[in-house]
């Protein structure tokens, strides 16, 4: 398709109502508000052993051994960090499937299909492997913005202490 072609077919629609279009997001809404209420109740339900999983041991660490983060040797604080990742990627990929799922519902409901709500349809039948894929590529993209607000502040840091030192009155 050609600009000319496109051009050609902009000017033969009608132009964009927004009262048309602020009705049926509003009609769409009443439909798939349940379902929405429900993805994050799963969401919640689904992750939350995760976050208790990862919680005991810093808990009971802290406990019986109040010292370990002080000590120069390595310690269980290692283990933890390697089970807090894996953790958060199980977290991620719960929560990107079920959004998805979600995702998918919404679009059902918007053509006015009648197959069935399946929240767990991102983790049926293989599919679970894109959704940890894309969990993945969630999770790296907060360890990039992670260590870009990190090198922010570095900066920051050095700019006033260069600033302190080199521009003193």
């Amino acid at each position: 398709m050609n600009l000319q072609d496109l051009t050609a077919k902009i000017m033969e629609h009608n132009p964009l109502d927004f009262g048309n279009i602020f009705g049926r997001s509003i009609e769409l809404f009443k439909k798939v508000w349940l379902q929405g209420f429900l993805t994050l109740l799963l969401t919640f339900a689904l992750i939350l052993p995760f976050y208790i999983l990862l919680y005991i041991p810093l808990i009971s660490a802290g406990i019986t051994d109040s010292e370990m983060l002080k000590s120069e040797e390595i310690s269980p604080a290692l283990a933890i960090a390697i089970l807090f990742t894996v953790l958060l990627l199980g977290t991620m990929t719960i929560s990107t499937a079920l959004n998805a799922a979600f995702l998918r519902i919404f679009h059902l409901k918007d053509i006015g299909s009648t197959e069935a709500d399946d929240y767990f349809f991102f983790l049926k039948n293989g599919r679970w492997k894109k959704s940890l894929v894309l969990g993945l590529f969630v999770f790296g993209l907060s360890v990039v913005g992670m260590v870009l607000c990190g090198i922010g502040h570095f900066l920051c840091y050095c700019s006033d202490f260069l600033d302190a030192r080199f521009f003193r009155f």
